[in-house]
């Protein structure tokens, strides 16, 4: 059954530790039929919903060393989910 899967990859897989371009993984992922990208940065949204990809997902909070696992980090990181979450509600 071709075109039933919606593929998405992750932006930071081919963008962290790679010389590639941002503006070359969009552009490839739209080639390559790639429904979407997650986790970009926000600086990068609006290139990525201008090649006609869908946003899917968004980091939650700051780091994962600094997280849930400290009680003194809950009222941060409930501040930075919400924030978060409004700001990937509007896009």
């Amino acid at each position: 059954m071709p075109g039933k899967i919606k593929q998405s990859l992750c932006w930071w897989c081919f963008t962290r530790a790679t010389e590639n371009k941002p503006e070359d993984v969009i552009r490839v992922s739209k080639e390559l039929g790639i429904q979407g990208i997650e986790i970009a940065p926000p600086d990068q949204w609006e290139a990525i919903k201008a090649a006609g990809l869908k946003l899917i997902g968004t980091s939650g909070h700051g780091t994962f060393s600094e997280g849930l696992n400290h009680r003194e980090n809950h009222p941060r990181i409930e501040e930075e989910l919400v924030k978060n979450i409004e700001i990937a509600a509007e896009n």
